[in-house]
């Protein structure tokens, strides 16, 4: 018997294979319309002004970075000012930065741009920077929530720009709180970050940023370094309560080993700013007496004679009570107080707006004897 429908095809069958065909693999029609691959973004920056002075606050300004998938406003941009391969600032979608460059010459700043699927596009431009009325000197302040309330309030970027009208200094100042928001430029804004290792400014976190070998450390170290001449930093009030004569101790051990680096880097000057007191209700006479003491050392012979690059500004001094022997002694000042009914330590306006003043003439009158 001869078969004769051996190759043929039953007529439902063929019509429904090229349905699943198509439906599952796409078969000729090159591939599902709906797949895309994501392009690298390009970026692109200005630099206003193209030349300037140490004096001058160069404006970046990335916008006009393009991408194929994404809108400008989600990029995500960042900032290496020297081009030294370690990004200063961290990526965010504000496009616009302030930069002061604080020796003469001519710098490569780098900008990356980053898409929402991750990928990168970098760029650079060149800036010419003369030294211009008077070489300005950057210091940064590193400090927490107290030192931001100083700042602020205590409005120390005015005192300082009436400083340096007054003494025909050219100081500019920086300042780094939490690692968010971070670190803010001579103009008052927020630019990025030095990511300080698990955001530690506590006294063992000074320790490690001053004197660690590991690479985060170190890495962090030789950013603040290489940006300012003058550095200040304090740890916030919870170092205050020194509750033993042997934390006490480690205290002085930490602050001397720093003190040891600080000994081979006579190019910069470190102020060592002592930690603020604690409230009355949440303190304890032993402790306070201790942070005194604490305080007292760091402002002394002991520490700072035979070291011409390392001062103490002493805050602790400036907000607590007198050592007078009282229940009270040693705590924050009463009208310093933000409160009288609870144990919040932070200083109030009053605090600042007296203790800003003397800060910036402390720092105003080392910048001037450089």
């Amino acid at each position: 018997m001869v078969m004769h429908h051996r190759f043929g095809l039953h007529s439902g069958w063929w019509p429904a294979l090229v349905g699943i065909c198509l439906a599952v693999t796409g078969c000729g029609s090159g591939g599902p319309s709906n797949q895309r691959t994501n392009t690298a973004p390009t970026a692109a920056f200005t630099v206003t002004p193209g030349t300037g002075t140490t004096a001058t606050t160069f404006q970046f300004d990335g916008s006009g970075s393009t991408d194929a998938e994404d809108g400008g406003a989600t990029l995500q941009v960042r900032w290496d000012w020297t081009n030294d391969g370690t990004f200063d600032t961290t990526f965010s979608t504000t496009k616009t930065a302030g930069h002061r460059y604080t020796t003469a010459g001519t710098f490569t700043s780098r900008m990356e741009v980053r898409d929402s699927g991750g990928l990168t596009g970098t760029t650079t431009r060149s800036v010419t920077v003369a030294c211009g009325g008077g070489s300005a000197v950057s210091v940064l302040f590193i400090h927490h929530s107290v030192g931001n309330d100083l700042v602020e309030r205590g409005d120390v970027r005015g005192q300082l720009a009436a400083y340096d009208a007054a003494y025909g200094t050219s100081i500019a100042f920086w300042d780094h709180e939490y690692n968010s928001p971070g670190l803010r430029n001579p103009a008052g804004e927020w630019v990025g970050s030095y990511n300080i290792p698990g955001d530690n400014t506590d006294p063992d976190g000074y320790f490690a940023l001053w004197t660690g070998a590991d690479a985060q450390w170190l890495a962090c170290r030789n950013q603040i370094l290489n940006n300012h001449r003058v550095i200040a930093f304090k740890s916030c009030y919870p170092a205050s309560r020194i509750e033993s004569d042997a934390q006490l101790a480690q205290y002085r051990a930490w602050y001397l080993a720093m003190r040891g680096f600080f000994d081979t880097r006579t190019d910069r000057h470190f102020i060592v700013v002592s930690p603020p007191p604690l409230h009355r209700l949440s303190n304890h006479p032993a402790w306070a007496a201790r942070a005194r003491a604490f305080a007292d050392w760091l402002g002394s012979d002991a520490y700072l004679s035979g070291h011409p690059n390392v001062h103490c500004y002493d805050l602790f001094d400036a907000f607590a009570k007198a050592d007078d022997g009282s229940p009270t002694a040693n705590t924050l000042k009463y009208q310093y107080e933000g409160s009288h009914e609870d144990g919040d330590s932070h200083p109030n306006s009053l605090a600042d707006e007296t203790v800003g003043p003397a800060l910036a003439r402390f720092v105003g009158d080392i910048v001037s004897g450089l």
